[in-house]
């Protein structure tokens, strides 16, 4: 994405920061033995699949396409 100069990285870049986070959090959960922490991650690891992963990762196709990368 930086080599064809995507526009969005810097956005795309904070999404994924924000992944990293939350998946810290979901550890120090885990750690604790919170009881809920299965459903709960499991929930945030299906809506990151169908809401980043199918919908915002392939925004970036064309773009990379467009710009001889893939």
């Amino acid at each position: 994405m930086a080599i064809a100069k995507y526009p969005g990285l810097a956005a795309h870049k904070l999404q994924h920061r924000d992944l990293v986070k939350q998946v810290e959090e979901y550890l120090i959960r885990f750690e604790k033995s919170e009881t809920l922490l299965n459903v709960q991650l499991l929930r945030f690891l299906r809506d990151w699949l169908t809401s980043h992963i199918q919908k915002v990762d392939k925004e970036y196709g064309p773009w990379l396409n467009a710009h001889g990368v893939c």
